[in-house]
């Protein structure tokens, strides 16, 4: 779960994605989710609520959490949405990377037509 560069905020996708890999282990408990998942109680609250209102995840008699059929074939699809953004960023990366780079070695074109008009 935690693959991602730790100054990067998980976006909704990634800790979908995250909950519905913990739930497909057979069952798992809040307090699990929570820790594993890298959750704070409040969001852990809102993402459980939508995922058993939706029928994606459901309580077992044991009070475990467990993915649903449903749950499964949503997990198939956001997965193939995680890697497909897994390999736009990583063609983007360099791209961005080296605009970075050539603005700091320029400056910014902002203050550059600030220092020229003045």
């Amino acid at each position: 779960m935690q693959n991602r560069i730790m100054s990067r905020r998980r976006s909704s996708i990634d800790i979908l994605h995250d909950i519905l890999k913990l739930c497909d282990s057979g069952g798992i408990k809040k307090t699990a989710i929570m820790y594993r998942g890298n959750l704070s109680y409040d969001q852990l609250r809102r993402y459980l609520a939508v995922l058993t209102r939706q029928e994606i995840i459901a309580k077992n008699d044991a009070g475990d959490y467990q993915i649903t059929e449903k749950g499964r074939h949503t997990q198939r699809r956001v997965s193939t949405v995680v890697e497909l953004l897994k390999d736009l960023n990583a063609e983007l990366d360099p791209v961005v990377e080296a605009e970075n780079v050539s603005e700091a070695r320029n400056g910014h074109p902002e203050e550059h037509a600030v220092a020229v008009g003045s």
